[in-house]
């Protein structure tokens, strides 16, 4: 019975070379899901133009015209669950008017896809528009799709807004696509 001693040998030297321990709980694997990890607080730009704008009636018309470039301060707050995103964003305008939205979305990858919304402070009451009648216009956010890359601790993408423009009895969809740059704070 030579071979049993010589069995057990080498069954302990192939236990011990592939990290066999004392501890006989098997362990699962850890999975690997191939997705970047944007857990939690992100801070960056929102640059919108208005040469970006379709749609508005004619104050879209009017800012079409002028172009103009306003820069946004963004925070984002996410929560991720494999796949799928939650979160806040407060979003800081020029002027210091804050807006807060919920997030949702997901990731695949290194790609983001996310969706602001249900937004407090959402209505910018633009005031009376020379060349557009004599009513106050205001502009009111209704969602926005962010669509993204992460790199690492940035996150760069785009981001498409739906708003309506609203002056006196005239109210008109228009779509706006701005650039969103963030990084990992």
């Amino acid at each position: 019975m030579r071979e049993a001693p010589f069995a057990l040998a080498l069954l302990a030297a192939l236990i011990s070379a592939c990290g066999g321990d004392d501890d006989p709980t098997p362990t699962a694997p850890t999975p690997l899901t191939g997705h970047a990890e944007v857990a939690g607080e992100w801070a960056g730009t929102w640059a919108v133009s208005t040469d970006n704008i379709d749609g508005g009636g004619c104050l879209g018309e009017l800012l079409r015209t002028v172009p103009q470039e306003s820069m946004l301060d963004v925070v984002i707050t996410v929560q991720q669950m494999d796949t799928m995103l939650t979160g806040q964003s407060v979003i800081t305008e020029p002027d210091g008017r804050q807006m807060t939205c919920s997030v949702a979305g997901s990731v695949s990858e290194d790609r983001v896809e996310a969706m602001l919304e249900a937004c407090s402070n959402a209505v910018t009451e633009l005031g009376v528009i020379m060349g557009c009648g004599t009513e106050v216009w205001t502009m009111e956010l209704g969602s926005a799709t962010y669509v993204a890359t992460v790199d690492g601790s940035r996150m760069n993408g785009t981001v498409t807004e739906t708003r309506t423009v609203r002056g006196g009895e005239e109210s008109h969809a228009a779509t706006v696509t701005s650039e969103l740059s963030l990084e990992r704070q």
